[in-house]
Protein backbone atom coordinates (compact mmCIF):
# COMPACT_ATOMS: atom_id res chain seq x y z
CA UNK A 1 0.00 0.00 0.00
CA UNK A 2 1.51 3.30 -1.05
CA UNK A 3 1.70 6.44 1.03
CA UNK A 4 -0.95 8.07 -1.15
CA UNK A 5 -3.39 5.26 -0.37
CA UNK A 6 -2.68 5.61 3.35
CA UNK A 7 -3.31 9.36 3.30
CA UNK A 8 -6.47 8.81 1.24
CA UNK A 9 -7.72 6.36 3.86
CA UNK A 10 -6.92 8.82 6.66
CA UNK A 11 -8.87 11.53 4.86
CA UNK A 12 -11.73 9.11 4.23
CA UNK A 13 -11.89 8.22 7.93
CA UNK A 14 -11.94 11.88 8.93
CA UNK A 15 -14.70 12.71 6.45
CA UNK A 16 -16.61 9.58 7.47
CA UNK A 17 -16.46 10.62 11.13
CA UNK A 18 -17.79 14.07 10.20
CA UNK A 19 -20.57 12.58 8.08
CA UNK A 20 -21.49 10.12 10.84
CA UNK A 21 -21.64 12.96 13.35
CA UNK A 22 -23.89 14.97 11.05
CA UNK A 23 -26.01 11.88 10.35
CA UNK A 24 -26.39 11.06 14.05
CA UNK A 25 -27.24 14.66 14.82
CA UNK A 26 -29.91 14.65 12.12
CA UNK A 27 -31.21 11.30 13.41
CA UNK A 28 -31.41 12.76 16.90
CA UNK A 29 -33.29 15.77 15.57
CA UNK A 30 -35.67 13.50 13.65
CA UNK A 31 -36.32 11.47 16.82
CA UNK A 32 -37.01 14.68 18.70
CA UNK A 33 -39.46 15.71 16.01
CA UNK A 34 -41.30 12.35 16.23
CA UNK A 35 -43.07 13.51 19.36
CA UNK A 36 -44.76 16.25 17.34
CA UNK A 37 -46.19 13.75 14.86
CA UNK A 38 -48.96 12.86 17.32
CA UNK A 39 -50.51 16.24 16.69
CA UNK A 40 -52.38 16.47 13.47
CA UNK A 41 -50.78 19.22 11.47
CA UNK A 42 -52.40 20.36 8.25
CA UNK A 43 -50.61 19.22 5.14
CA UNK A 44 -51.14 22.43 3.24
CA UNK A 45 -50.19 25.86 4.46
CA UNK A 46 -53.12 26.71 6.66
CA UNK A 47 -54.56 29.90 7.89
CA UNK A 48 -54.16 28.68 11.44
CA UNK A 49 -51.66 30.95 13.14
CA UNK A 50 -51.40 28.63 16.13
CA UNK A 51 -50.10 25.79 13.98
CA UNK A 52 -47.54 28.01 12.33
CA UNK A 53 -46.48 29.41 15.67
CA UNK A 54 -46.03 25.92 17.13
CA UNK A 55 -43.94 24.96 14.11
CA UNK A 56 -41.75 28.01 14.59
CA UNK A 57 -41.33 27.19 18.25
CA UNK A 58 -40.41 23.62 17.37
CA UNK A 59 -37.73 24.78 14.96
CA UNK A 60 -36.39 27.24 17.50
CA UNK A 61 -36.35 24.64 20.24
CA UNK A 62 -34.48 22.31 17.89
CA UNK A 63 -31.91 25.01 17.26
CA UNK A 64 -31.53 25.61 20.99
CA UNK A 65 -31.06 21.95 21.89
CA UNK A 66 -28.93 21.16 18.86
CA UNK A 67 -25.59 22.03 20.44
CA UNK A 68 -26.40 21.10 24.02
CA UNK A 69 -27.26 17.43 23.89
CA UNK A 70 -24.94 14.65 22.75
CA UNK A 71 -25.94 12.18 20.07
CA UNK A 72 -27.11 8.88 21.59
CA UNK A 73 -24.36 6.67 20.10
CA UNK A 74 -21.31 8.73 20.97
CA UNK A 75 -19.45 5.79 22.56
CA UNK A 76 -20.02 3.57 19.54
CA UNK A 77 -18.80 6.34 17.26
CA UNK A 78 -15.71 6.85 19.41
CA UNK A 79 -14.84 3.14 19.48
CA UNK A 80 -15.43 2.81 15.78
CA UNK A 81 -13.18 5.76 14.97
CA UNK A 82 -10.49 4.42 17.33
CA UNK A 83 -10.67 1.01 15.66
CA UNK A 84 -10.33 2.63 12.24
CA UNK A 85 -7.36 4.71 13.44
CA UNK A 86 -5.69 1.56 14.79
CA UNK A 87 -6.29 -0.22 11.50
CA UNK A 88 -4.77 2.67 9.57
CA UNK A 89 -1.79 2.77 11.93
CA UNK A 90 -1.30 -0.99 11.50
CA UNK A 91 -1.48 -0.62 7.72
CA UNK A 92 1.13 2.15 7.84
CA UNK A 93 3.41 -0.03 9.98
CA UNK A 94 2.84 -2.96 7.65
CA UNK A 95 3.67 -0.75 4.67
CA UNK A 96 6.89 0.41 6.35
CA UNK A 97 7.87 -3.18 7.19
CA UNK A 98 7.10 -4.25 3.65
CA UNK A 99 9.30 -1.45 2.27
CA UNK A 100 12.13 -2.38 4.64
CA UNK A 101 11.79 -6.03 3.66
CA UNK A 102 11.90 -5.21 -0.05
CA UNK A 103 14.94 -3.02 0.51
CA UNK A 104 16.73 -5.79 2.43
CA UNK A 105 15.85 -8.34 -0.27
CA UNK A 106 17.16 -5.93 -2.91
CA UNK A 107 20.43 -5.40 -1.01
CA UNK A 108 20.88 -9.13 -0.41
CA UNK A 109 20.25 -9.83 -4.10
CA UNK A 110 22.83 -7.23 -5.12
CA UNK A 111 25.43 -8.68 -2.73
CA UNK A 112 24.70 -12.19 -3.99
CA UNK A 113 25.12 -11.10 -7.61
CA UNK A 114 28.39 -9.32 -6.75
CA UNK A 115 29.76 -12.47 -5.11
CA UNK A 116 28.56 -14.61 -8.00
CA UNK A 117 30.21 -12.25 -10.49
CA UNK A 118 33.49 -12.31 -8.52
CA UNK A 119 33.42 -16.11 -8.43
CA UNK A 120 32.68 -16.30 -12.16
CA UNK A 121 35.63 -13.99 -12.87
CA UNK A 122 37.82 -16.09 -10.58
CA UNK A 123 36.69 -19.29 -12.31
CA UNK A 124 37.32 -17.77 -15.74
CA UNK A 125 40.84 -16.61 -14.77
CA UNK A 126 41.57 -20.04 -13.25
CA UNK A 127 40.39 -21.75 -16.44
CA UNK A 128 42.54 -19.40 -18.52
CA UNK A 129 45.61 -20.11 -16.36
CA UNK A 130 44.94 -23.86 -16.54
CA UNK A 131 44.68 -23.78 -20.31
CA UNK A 132 47.88 -21.71 -20.44
CA UNK A 133 49.70 -24.27 -18.28
CA UNK A 134 48.37 -27.15 -20.40
CA UNK A 135 49.62 -25.40 -23.52
CA UNK A 136 53.07 -24.91 -21.92
CA UNK A 137 53.19 -28.64 -20.98
CA UNK A 138 52.35 -29.68 -24.51
CA UNK A 139 55.05 -27.39 -25.90
CA UNK A 140 57.62 -28.75 -23.40
CA UNK A 141 56.78 -32.36 -24.31
CA UNK A 142 57.32 -31.73 -27.97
Amino acid sequence: MSEEEVTDKCNAVDSMEYEEYIGLEQLYLDDENDGNDDEELPREPSSSIVTKRSLVETQQSRKRTKGRENPPNEDEKFYRSERLRKMIKQEEELFQLKCQHEEEIHNITIEHLKQKYKLEIRAATAAAELSKLNLLRQQNKN
